[in-house]
């Protein structure tokens, strides 16, 4: 019997899910307002869609829809300010605009209790951080994209997915070709996300890639073809919302939110202005700060890894510093677990992919650097959640992992800190 399949586990992570989702909805109903990261742009954004439908010209917006950097969420591909509006609007309580985020960490948490004995990697998706959890507990487009994340995965990791349905089980009376458009449409929702989450699609062109080099040759045609019409269905769905935004702009989108960018934001944070002028985080290169310093003479690393595992507000409520210490230690003990197994693994390619996982939560830590570099010093840690489910897909093709005690250890002490945290900490403090 292995470690998970112990009643105590997956009772363990049912229970801290369920905690968490009381602790989701406390916080949404009595933080107040305008106190979590980027709410005060998000808000407006959110109730602009409780009464309106069409996506705005935003020449045409006041002030109040744009951030200090001059830029509004109105313009965004993602469609999350529409469906939280929607969802805003048929309640009247004053945290309307946070219910929507606050519905999806629910829904997720009641996929993974569902899937906590048969696909306990789906559970461990949400929780590994209590900063995750925190995201469902505001208004942010962040928590939809992880949302979008969550479901890919489950399409890679469930055998009994539309996914696989379409790969293993090729059927043209089984209804294929609606999977093929939930789950195309699916794919092509990720395109619309932050940036940081390209990762997702970009792991999940390398996941085709090695599903096609592992199948039997008779049945390549069938995955190429497969990924063939995915890939058309998806940026179908891409070009269907960029059309939406050729309706209002023309070909002059680009333009014009540069134009506006320029106008609506506050002195410091134009671009017109010498990088000397600019607000400090600002554009750090081109002020004459070396990479080497930024990462090793400022808190870049302590604010990145605060920001994962437990910083709430606006940097303002975090917890002892042996909180932090005990959670990276054992985050990195559960990562070379993990990594270990998957290069001993004798799965085919085993090790181009455990080097590929490699390289892409390489990439996501990089990519962060080089926006707090070039662009504003943000260290998130919520920049780096992609590197979650691609965790997770890992351990799902290594089901040797499961049995291992200490990497369960692991994984419960995880949890049991990302509990204690958010309720001990976020829910009072907020």
């Amino acid at each position: 019997m292995t470690w998970i399949k112990r009643n105590y586990i997956p009772l363990f992570l049912s229970f801290a899910l369920c905690l968490a989702c009381i602790g989701m909805w406390w916080i949404a109903g009595h933080s107040e307002e305008f106190i979590h990261p980027d709410e005060l742009q998000t808000k407006p954004a959110v109730l602009y869609y409780t009464q309106n439908s069409r996506l705005p010209d935003v020449r045409d917006l006041s002030d109040d829809y744009f951030s200090g950097y001059g830029m509004t969420r109105l313009w965004e591909l993602s469609i999350y300010y529409f469906l939280a509006g929607k969802v805003a609007s048929c309640f009247s309580m004053f945290w309307n605009y946070r219910l929507f985020n606050v519905l999806l960490g629910i829904c997720i948490s009641v996929i993974a209790i569902r899937n906590v004995r048969s696909h306990p990697e789906i559970s461990l998706a949400f929780c590994l951080t209590p900063q995750l959890w925190y995201l469902y507990s505001y208004a942010t487009s962040d928590a939809w994209d992880y949302f979008l994340c969550f479901l890919c995965l489950i399409q890679v990791v469930h055998p009994k997915s539309m996914l696989h349905k379409i790969l293993d089980q090729p059927n043209p009376q089984s209804f294929i070709w609606l999977r093929y458009l939930a789950v195309g449409t699916l794919f092509g929702l990720t395109l619309f996300s932050k940036k940081n989450f390209y990762l997702i699609p970009l792991w999940l062109g390398f996941y085709f890639f090695f599903t096609w080099l592992r199948s039997d040759k008779n049945k390549r045609q069938h995955i190429l073809k497969s990924c063939l019409f995915l890939l058309i269905t998806a940026f179908l769905v891409l070009e269907i919302r960029l059309a939406m935004d050729y309706s209002v702009y023309g070909t002059q989108k680009g333009q014009i939110v540069t134009q506006q960018m320029e106008l609506r934001a506050q002195p410091d944070y134009k671009l017109s202005i010498p990088a000397s002028e600019q607000a400090p985080s600002y554009h750090l290169r081109e002020k004459g700060v070396s990479l080497p310093e930024m990462l090793f003479r400022t808190n870049f690393h302590l604010l990145l890894g605060e920001t994962f595992c437990g910083l709430y507000g606006a940097y303002a409520f975090g917890t002892n510093p042996v909180y932090y210490i005990l959670y990276g230690l054992i985050f990195l003990s559960l990562l070379i677990l993990l990594f270990h197994k998957l290069w001993k693994t004798e799965q085919r390619y085993g090790k181009w992919e455990c080097i590929t996982l490699a390289g892409l939560m390489a990439l996501s830590y990089v990519l962060v650097v080089i926006n707090a570099w070039i662009t504003d010093f943000q260290p998130q840690g919520r920049y780096l959640f992609p590197c979650l489910i691609l965790i997770c897909y890992g351990i799902s093709i290594v089901p040797d992992l499961l049995k291992n005690k200490y990497f369960c250890l692991c994984f419960l002490a995880l949890t049991a800190l990302s509990t204690a945290s958010f309720l001990g900490i976020a829910a009072v403090r907020l």
